[in-house]
């Protein structure tokens, strides 16, 4: 969506070969923790070493790097990492908790924050913008309305919340009300709307790919089972659907669908939107060429 050569080839939307992002900042991670275990910082080094004796690779990575590119953050990070500790670990006495879960989260997560700011800096840039445009809507209160790839109509604005549910170790579920001011029925908060809003543009994008299929597949009679961006057909049929998928792919990205977004949201929202961002530094008819990119 950006046009980033960089981001497109580590996750084989370009290039030749296979790329694969959560290998590139899993490799970026270790490569801290070995600097940190050979610095002469004690805390840095002793922390290295803890992380250093477990499985830091590809899964690991997974989950901080797909969660921050929908907005989870370095607080999100930490409850992610104390998870992936509790599962591999889970007979720690309370007690020891801060030292076997808590500490080594917090710094793990800090690690991960800086090498996803670095590799994943256009996701980061979008994420910015679609925030700005929720608070431009919700400033006048107007709802973010804009068609889908496929035309599939989208809207997204959620009112302001009286209540917010929060999820505890210890107490389970509470939910906890705000000390707000009184609000008028039907304002919407840019603060509920931009939880969700990267995550809701990019799979509007990820279904009108999914229709696109779906419909090449029907024209010429192809069986197909797809779930989200897995697709499968007869043995007879797969170099027919591969194709098919980087054709559409390729299609799909073609238009500057940022700027499309930005007309449809200004003249539907009647605001003055930011001009989105940018790398551009790859050429949209080479998106789709990677044949990794589905296989």
């Amino acid at each position: 969506l950006l046009r980033d050569f960089e981001l497109c080839h580590a996750t084989n939307m370009a290039g030749t070969d296979r790329s694969d992002i959560y290998a590139i900042v899993a490799e970026d991670i270790a490569t801290l923790l070995q600097r940190d275990l050979h610095s002469m910082d004690y805390r840095a080094s002793t922390s290295a070493e803890f992380w250093l004796k477990r499985d830091v690779g590809r899964s690991l990575a997974k989950g901080p790097v797909m969660t921050s590119v929908y907005g989870s953050r370095e607080f999100g990070l930490v409850d992610q990492l104390i998870t992936w500790l509790q599962e591999r670990e889970p007979d720690v006495p309370i007690s020891r908790w801060d030292d076997e879960y808590v500490r080594p989260a917090r710094y793990m997560a800090k690690k991960f924050v800086g090498v996803i700011r670095d590799r994943l800096d256009s996701t980061m840039r979008l994420e910015q913008w679609l925030k700005e445009v929720s608070k431009t809507c919700m400033r006048e209160n107007r709802y973010i309305e804009f068609e889908s790839p496929s035309g599939f109509p989208l809207r997204f604005g959620f009112e302001v919340e009286k209540k917010q549910r929060v999820v505890t170790d210890l107490h389970g579920s509470r939910r906890w009300t705000f000390a707000e001011r009184p609000h008028a029925k039907g304002q919407l908060s840019a603060r509920a709307t931009n939880r969700g809003i990267t995550a809701n543009v990019v799979h509007s994008i990820d279904a009108a790919l999914c229709h696109a299929v779906v419909q090449r597949c029907q024209f010429v009679a192809a069986p197909l089972l797809t779930n989200h961006d897995c697709f499968a057909t007869v043995p007879a049929d797969a170099i027919f659907l591969h194709d098919a998928l980087l054709h559409e792919l390729r299609e799909l990205h073609k238009p500057d669908w940022l700027q499309e977004i930005r007309s449809q949201v200004s003249r539907n929202a009647g605001v003055r939107l930011l001009k989105p961002p940018v790398r551009g530094n790859i050429s949209p008819g080479v998106i789709g060429e990677n044949s990794y990119v589905f296989s």
